[in-house]
């Protein structure tokens, strides 16, 4: 193997470890969406009586579950669509560019190769990045949603 194919080795290892990356991210996301939904409905399931007779202490706690339930839906479902560009130009690497009209180079060298999989580690590492801080804003305010839902429970 010469240096070209051990390069080429070596950056096809790591594009494989950045998917990875995002992966291990989005798995973090559904972790947190299930974490949403099955809080929203033991909070919901748990209020029996008229909403009239619940004291103050119990509507601060679910004006607090709901502000924390929204803003940290928002950055969950942020994190599931993060905003990137795709690469630059063509690459055997990318799904748009593989499903659209572009016809790949003529050439397929490792050293070409190793430009398009590196263009493709760029994006993934992105967006591995822009889902992790996403996540990462979302669980304080999912913490607080429990407290807060767990609170509502508690307290009627």
């Amino acid at each position: 193997m010469d240096d070209g194919e051990r390069d080429l080795t070596v950056t096809l290892a790591l594009l494989n470890s950045f998917q990875n990356h995002v992966q291990h991210a989005d798995t973090k996301v559904s972790t947190l969406l299930a974490v949403h939904a099955g809080t929203a409905l033991a909070v919901v399931a748990a209020q029996d009586g008229p909403l009239d007779q619940a004291g103050p202490a119990w509507s601060v706690l679910l004006a607090v579950f709901v502000l924390a339930l929204a803003v940290s839906g928002y950055h969950l479902l942020q994190a599931l669509r993060p905003r990137l560009h795709g690469p630059r130009r063509y690459s055997r690497f990318a799904i748009a560019c593989l499903t659209g009209d572009a016809e790949p180079p003529a050439s397929a060298d490792p050293a070409s190769e190793r430009a398009e999989a590196w263009a493709m580690i760029r994006l993934l590492a992105d967006l591995a990045r822009a889902k992790h801080a996403k996540v990462a804003r979302a669980v304080p305010w999912t913490a607080a949603m429990l407290v807060a839902g767990l609170g509502t429970i508690i307290v009627r």
